[in-house]
């Protein structure tokens, strides 16, 4: 896991402000684009179906400020579910929108959109829709994912939302490449307190969509 081997000492991981929020401080050397700063990490969907209520709510609290707790993004997948006469097999991003704009966690908002590319990231955090393969499995204290060709051959096992918080090169890593930030819905334990980062070679290979909310 070579590519990441700098993140620490350049000081691109952010530390907490107040460790009992879990909120993330401003980087002091970060990518090009970036709403870390408003970030609040820690959320952990268990063994639920709940990934895209969980990256929506991440947005949520990323553009308005707002904290919305797991029990809530939990409460709100099991009734979206059961509304909708389906098992605890995910949802869409549409369904996803659809109960969380209902849950007034969306204010003023009125549709999720697909988007080609990286570019409304200026605008706001973006919501990715990945393949669930090793990449994520072997995540080191950085929150660096394997980047090894076994890891991006390995069988895909599922389909996962998330919310992308952050974009562009990093100073501190003598390079040109371009990296992309996830805020994950697994637990502070996985990564860096539950924040990710991948190569932009990477993203390409797992990311499926892109969506933004307006």
């Amino acid at each position: 896991m070579s590519l990441c081997r700098k993140l620490k000492k350049g000081g691109l991981i952010p530390s907490f402000r107040k460790p009992s929020m879990m909120q993330l401080a401003p980087l002091r050397d970060g990518p090009d684009v970036s709403w870390l700063s408003k970030c609040r990490v820690g959320d952990n969907q268990g063994n639920e179906g709940a990934c895209g209520v969980f990256a929506i709510a991440n947005w949520a609290e990323i553009m308005f400020g707002k904290e919305i707790i797991d029990m809530q993004c939990l409460d709100l997948y099991a009734n979206t579910i059961k509304k909708l006469g389906r098992a605890d097999e995910g949802l869409t991003f549409k369904e996803a929108f659809d109960a969380c704009s209902g849950a007034g966690w969306l204010p003023g908002k009125t549709e999720i959109k697909q988007v080609g590319d990286l570019s409304e990231m200026i605008n706001q955090p973006l919501l990715f829709g990945v393949k669930v393969n090793g990449t994520m499995d072997h995540v080191n204290e950085d929150g660096c994912l394997d980047h090894s060709d076994a890891a991006q051959r390995s069988p895909v096992r599922g389909y996962h939302a998330l919310c992308s918080p952050a974009h562009g090169t990093i100073s501190s890593i003598d390079d040109i490449m371009k990296w992309v930030y996830i805020e994950q819905s697994w637990g502070l334990n996985w990564g860096w307190n539950g924040i990710g980062i991948m190569s932009e070679d990477l993203f390409k290979v797992i990311c499926s969509e892109i969506h933004i909310i307006v």
